[in-house]
């Protein structure tokens, strides 16, 4: 399995976005795997991170879309942010709620999320 991207949310949940298979996985803090998620073929989710409030966001680098989950893995919906020019590998949300997007261009894109 290649992983791109762990991360764990504010339930001690693990989330791991693996690009070559096309999914993402959760597993439960107790390590039992839990849900699988993928948008059929086209879907190559990269970058994850959680946010202060227990969501989670996958980057979608094949239509560059945000897929949103609840903390409870409940699939939310996509955040359209256009085609860009490159491709986006990490995510980061800091504790000033400011989304920072990392390039394959080793440029940095900040957006200021609201809740």
């Amino acid at each position: 399995m290649f992983i791109c991207n762990i991360t764990e949310n504010i339930n001690g949940d693990i989330i791991i976005s693996d690009a070559l298979n096309q999914t993402v996985i959760f597993v439960n803090k107790l390590g039992k795997f839990s849900v699988y998620y993928d948008d059929c073929d086209l879907f190559f989710p990269t970058g994850i991170c959680t946010e202060a409030l227990g969501h989670i966001l996958v980057w979608d680098t094949k239509t560059d879309t945000m897929h949103l989950f609840a903390q409870d893995w409940e699939f939310l919906g996509t955040f359209d942010f256009g085609r860009s020019r490159s491709l986006m590998f990490s995510l980061c949300v800091d504790a000033e709620n400011n989304l920072y997007m990392g390039h394959d261009t080793n440029k940095i894109t900040v957006y200021k999320c609201l809740q």
